[in-house]
């Protein structure tokens, strides 16, 4: 059985990638600590969609476009589309 396990916020995504120094290591040119440490505090740049997304569904992690900055797709409905 899969645990899914869900992200918190900022921190918490950094920090299960296993820091600032190793979630920068993952882009290349490898970003600076404090740039990492900056999203901390201002949010994960939607850029970083395509990096940090695959490695964290490879952890088991569940989380929503919103904690990159990105809206969420429309599920159907009256307002959303097509039911």
């Amino acid at each position: 059985m899969i645990t899914v396990m869900k992200l918190k916020d900022e921190s918490h995504l950094i920090d299960v990638l296993g820091g600032n120094e190793t979630t920068g290591r993952m882009f290349r040119p490898r970003l600076e600590q404090r740039v990492v440490s900056n999203w901390r505090r201002r949010g994960i740049p939607a850029k970083t969609w395509l990096v940090l997304a695959p490695r964290l569904r490879e952890l088991g992690f569940e989380f929503s476009p919103r904690l990159f900055g990105m809206l969420e797709p429309s599920r159907g409905g009256q307002n959303g589309g097509p039911d």
